[in-house]
């Protein structure tokens, strides 16, 4: 089982959720970010209007 984990493809894990239900294989999508909000927080950042 942890060979299996650790040879998961990108974006995938397996979820447990709590009470009777199964553990589930789950494969995400990465969203692309849009570029207005990227260049605004790098102004925000450089401004330090924003800690991270």
């Amino acid at each position: 089982m942890p060979s299996e984990i650790m040879n998961l493809p990108d974006l995938t894990c397996y979820v447990k959720l709590a009470g009777n239900f199964p553990i589930t294989k789950l494969t995400m999508q990465l969203q692309n970010l849009n570029t207005a909000f990227v260049c605004e927080y790098k102004l925000l950042k450089k401004l330090k209007l924003v800690e991270y």
